[in-house]
Formats: structure tokens, C-alpha cells, sequence
């Protein structure tokens, strides 16, 4: 699946009758979408049937996806049944995947896409979207003042709208939305980010819902979560985010983490893991059954010295 630049018809006004500070309109294809997703029968996650999951994010989203994989795979009874796809790509928030004014998708918008290719028309696909509204306000470091600042609340949530509703259209089924980590040179803008989600939760979008606050663990753990450069995390820090979406996955099924789960976000919260390390620290895991269609990714180092460790990630495509 690939999106060629203007293919996909404007949706989005600047204001209506009912929302004249500049809100959305529904047109009636994506009206009578939201209406077919609240007929369907409520997706289940953990039930044993094959689903992707495909994480959409920037560089803050690098790492994580992989972890959140093992501990998937190993809930699994150590089979691949949900397959973790990355559609991530370095420096692109909200506003360098979609036009936050018209909802059109940019060239980016490619990596999305083609990571929403389903293998076929049985299999359930459920996005798990990291983002951060940096640019969405022109100036990068431009955002939500405070909680009472209405107007790029509303601005901030009419484009999480819009991003969540193209993803709807170009295939997810269900799409998890949440902020961005902590961002020590940038807050308290991309703390106040959480207030945009709050009003998009309150609109009640057939087929969206709000991710994990991974902003409050990643604030308490800051600066050990983080790499050299204090901005993006580093192997305690992809643990903790990868945690805190495998609960979300969990909890929307009604389930609860496993001890053994948390036990390995723990140990990687107490280990002495340098700053700058890519990979993860020493947590050892079962070996889990890897079927046709996984490719390795690379060798990354553990924290500890002298031990590696084989990420895996699945492309379905051949090895």
C-alpha cells in the first residue's frame, strides 16, 4: 500500500457552525466508517488469532518496539502471534507525517502505509501511535501554555484527530494514541501535550483511544531513562515505554501484566546501565519459537559489558 501525494480528498475544515474556533468536519465517508467500526464486534487482542501491531512514532520509538515484542511473544506461550511492525522515522511528529491544516498525508506518510498492509482481510491491525504535537504550532518549541489554554488545546486535538482518522482510513482497525516521553529542554510544552489527548478522548472517535502516559515514568526517571544527549531514551528507558504499552494492550482486553513482566522493567530500572547504550540491560528472557518471515535486525549490546543480544523483528517477508 503506498500514498501518492493528494490522492486522498480534503476532509477538514478550519471551522463549522458548531465548532467555529476551528474544529473538524466529519464528511459522510468517515462518518459512515465510525458507524461500521461501532457495529463490529469489539476487538480481542490476546485471543489467540494473528494481529499486527504496528507502532508509529519518531526516534524516541526506535527501541522500544522490539522489546515490546519479546514480552508479546513471550505471553504468547512463546509463539509469534502478534506481529510488531516499526513505522517510525527520526525528527517526525504529528506534523512532519500529515498537513495539520487539511489532514493530507505528507511523503512520509509512505513508512505508514506500507506497514498497514495487512496479509490478509481476517487479520486485525492495531496501531500504537507515540506522537508529540512539536511543530503543530509553527516554531518547534511553540505548544499548550498551560491547562487553561484552550485555544492550542483544541488546535493540538484537531490534529491528533485528523492523524488518527487517516490512519482509520488507510487501514488500522484500532488506534492507540499517546504523548510524547519527558523532554527536559522543551517542557512544561510537552508535558501540557496530555491536555490535546484529553480533549480528543472526550470527542469519543469510533476506533481511537488514548495510549499510555509515558511522560510521568520517564519525568521520574530522568535523567538515568536517557541517553548522552538527555533527550532520547536509552536502554532503561525503551524497557519502561515498552512496559507501559504491553499493560495498555493487556488492559484493553481486561488482563492484567504479568509478574514476570514487571519484574523485567525492575530489573532494568535498578541495573547501572550507561547513558547512550542503545540496547537493554541484562533481563534474560526464554527462547521464543521465531516461525517464517523474521529477519534479524542487528546485534546490540546489553549494558553489561560482554553480552549481546539478537533483536528480532518481523517484516513478513522471507528471511
Amino acid at each position: 500500500m503506498t500514498v501518492a501525494a493528494g490522492i486522498l480528498p480534503a476532509l477538514w475544515a478550519e471551522g463549522t457552525n458548531n465548532n467555529p474556533g476551528g474544529g473538524i468536519r466529519q464528511e459522510g465517508e468517515i462518518m459512515a466508517r465510525d458507524k461500521n467500526k461501532q457495529a463490529k464486534e469489539r476487538i480481542r487482542i490476546f485471543d489467540g488469532k494473528p494481529k499486527i501491531v504496528v507502532v508509529n512514532g519518531y526516534s524516541t520509538s526506535f527501541h522500544w518496539p522490539a522489546i515490546l515484542q519479546q514480552k508479546l511473544d513471550r505471553y504468547c506461550g512463546a509463539k509469534r502471534v502478534v506481529q510488531v511492525r516499526r513505522a517510525t522515522k527520526g525528527g517526525t511528529p504529528i506534523a512532519k507525517w500529515i498537513d495539520v491544516k487539511t489532514g493530507e498525508p505528507r511523503e512520509s506518510w509512505r513508512i505508514v502505509a506500507d506497514a498497514l498492509e495487512r496479509p490478509d482481510k481476517a487479520t486485525p491491525v492495531i496501531v500504537l501511535a507515540q506522537q508529540s504535537l512539536q511543530w503543530v504550532y509553527g516554531d518547534r518549541r511553540e505548544g499548550i501554555r498551560n491547562k487553561d489554554d484552550a485555544e492550542r488545546i483544541g488546535q493540538g486535538a484537531d490534529a491528533l484527530e485528523k492523524y488518527s482518522r487517516l490512519l482509520l482510513r488507510d487501514g488500522a482497525d484500532l488506534v492507540f494514541v499517546g504523548m510524547h516521553i519527558y523532554k527536559h529542554r522543551m517542557e512544561p510544552e510537552i508535558g501540557n501535550e496530555r491536555y490535546a489527548l484529553e480533549e480528543l478522548t472526550r470527542r469519543k472517535i469510533a476506533g481511537v483511544l488514548p495510549g499510555p502516559d509515558v511522560w510521568t515514568p520517564t519525568q521520574r526517571l530522568y535523567p538515568k531513562a536517557f541517553a548522552r544527549d538527555l533527550a532520547h531514551p536509552n536502554a532503561i528507558g525503551a524497557e519502561v515505554m515498552a512496559q507501559h504499552w504491553f499493560e495498555a494492550l493487556l488492559k484493553y482486553d481486561g488482563l492484567k501484566a504479568p509478574a514476570w513482566s514487571r519484574e523485567e522493567m525492575k530489573m532494568a530500572v535498578e541495573s547501572e546501565a550507561p547513558q547512550g547504550v542503545p540496547g537493554r540491560p541484562d533481563v534474560r528472557r526464554p527462547r521464543i519459537e521465531i516461525p517464517a518471515g523474521v529477519r534479524v535486525l542487528r546485534d546490540i549490546e546489553y549494558a553489561r559489558v560482554g553480552q549481546k543480544r539478537l533483536l528480532l523483528e518481523s517484516t513478513g517477508e522471507a528471511i
